[in-house]
């Protein structure tokens, strides 16, 4: 956005400069040219009240004389005509011979500027005697008048329209330089002005970025930019506190709630277990049955318990082997994965493997992984608790041999209450736990095909 505003204020110098700079040059050009004819014109006025006597008596030698202390004294080149066309006095190159004849028969004063060679020439011509008063520079490009009876002669002066051009130049690298200082300054403004705009809305942005992300704590600037965008963050904080407070209420409720309901559930258990010790063979499958419901519930109960504290539990994330965790926890379901015939193994480096989680989620994390693979994998399977570190990350795998899922029911598995098999046990919550610990620890979790037609579920953090 910020590009977008300091290209539309730089595109707005530059086309008011196009507008006003183009036609100022263009006029400037051309009174600069009118100003050096005028000159020229002035120069030969004064040659012809000086040739205008001794043409009358026809002294060529003083003429001569004459013309050439005037062109060395003014810097220009000069040739006189005599009513004939003779050339009686010339001062500079022959070229001009050929342009006074073109003159000559113009009644009045006449200027332009004609190619010469590698540069142009700007020259000017009058009469011998002059014009009556009144009568005005004549054009070049106007039509040549058909006679000039009065006229003794006429004078040519000219020269090189480098000096002009020259002129020209300047005044065009000035107002360059003019221009590149004003789309300088727009640039100036246009980037305080865009900052002071564009500073808020990426502030305001992070906020909602770390609001979407979890950090209900964030909070938007209400002090700065436009009133518009004041308002704007106000609004956003309002919400970020109503959303905090909603999920904490949310939060603290569904973790009463399971802690009230353990109790309970427990006692529950103990008295249809004294039950079922003292009914006869008909009632011992209903109470069996009572039994595992209540089972279910309870695991139920203890994984929204989890999956609270582990949304409301600390964020403050330190160094974590993840192989020590690894085999630590290898320790304590092998015995469980024995027992169910499931060979239990592990495959990490010899040498310490750190990431940046929050101590106990790894721990937690793993703890859910091998309870859904141990429970997937048939009798004679084996899981495999594997660690492999990349460039920066850590990746943490549990891979089953069990029947797998596939992608378009992988894409759900996250979900809370989401099981695989319906009706099938587990509390459908032991997923939805391992993603919010693993991103907690600012990682992620997901689930893929295994070589050995199971899942891999694959568990990647930073590094340290």
């Amino acid at each position: 956005m910020r590009r977008r505003l300091l290209a539309s204020y730089v595109a707005f110098a530059a086309v008011v400069l196009l507008v006003l700079e183009v036609p100022l040059g263009l006029v400037a050009a051309r009174q600069l040219r009118s100003d050096a004819l005028a000159g020229l014109d002035n120069k030969a006025v004064a040659l012809a009240a000086l040739a205008a006597e001794d043409l009358e008596h026809h002294d060529t030698i003083a003429l001569a004389a004459a013309t050439a202390s005037y062109a060395r004294r003014t810097g220009v080149d000069a040739v006189v005509l005599d009513a004939s066309g003779a050339a009686v006095a010339l001062a500079g190159a022959q070229t001009l011979l050929t342009l006074a004849h073109g003159v000559l028969r113009a009644p009045g004063p006449v200027s332009g500027d004609v190619p010469s060679g590698s540069e142009r020439l700007l020259w000017a011509a009058r009469p011998v005697p002059e014009p009556a008063a009144g009568e005005h520079l004549t054009p070049a490009a106007s039509p040549p008048p058909s006679s000039a009876a009065d006229a003794d002669g006429v004078v040519l002066v000219a020269t090189s329209s480098h000096l002009l051009d020259d002129s020209v130049h300047r005044l065009m690298l000035g107002l360059g330089v003019t221009a590149a200082a004003v789309v300088a300054l727009a640039v100036t403004i246009g980037l305080v002005l865009s900052g002071s705009l564009t500073r808020p809305l990426r502030r305001l942005e992070h906020a909602v970025a770390a609001i979407g992300n979890g950090d209900l704590g964030a909070r938007a600037p209400e002090s700065e930019g436009p009133g518009e965008l004041r308002t704007l963050a106000a609004t956003l904080n309002a919400m970020a506190v109503r959303l905090e407070r909603l999920l904490v209420a949310q939060r603290d409720f569904v973790a009463d709630a399971s802690h009230q309901l353990r109790s309970p559930l427990t006692a529950l258990r103990l008295r249809l277990e004294n039950l079922a010790s003292r009914a006869g063979p008909a009632d011992r499958e209903d109470l069996d049955a009572s039994a595992a419901e209540v089972q279910r519930l309870s695991r139920l109960v203890d994984g929204l318990l989890a999956l609270a504290r582990a949304e409301a539990g600390p964020t403050e994330r330190a160094a974590v082997d993840v192989v020590a965790v690894a085999r630590e926890r290898h320790g304590a379901w092998a015995a469980l994965a024995e027992e169910r015939q499931v060979h239990l193994a592990v495959e990490a480096p010899a040498h310490a493997v750190t990431v940046l989680a929050v101590p106990g989620h790894v721990e937690q994390i793993l703890d859910n992984l091998l309870d859904n693979a141990v429970e997937a994998t048939p009798s004679g399977g084996t899981v495999v608790v594997r660690v492999a570190a990349s460039s920066g990350a850590v990746e943490l795998h549990v891979v089953d041999e069990g029947p797998g899922l596939p992608p378009h029911v992988r894409r759900r598995a996250f979900d809370r209450f989401w099981r695989g098999t319906p009706g099938g046990g587990g509390s459908g919550l032991g997923l939805a736990i391992v993603q919010r610990l693993a991103e907690a620890c600012g990682g992620s979790v997901e689930l893929q095909d295994a070589p050995t037609g199971g899942l891999d579920a694959v568990v990647r953090l930073r590094s340290t």
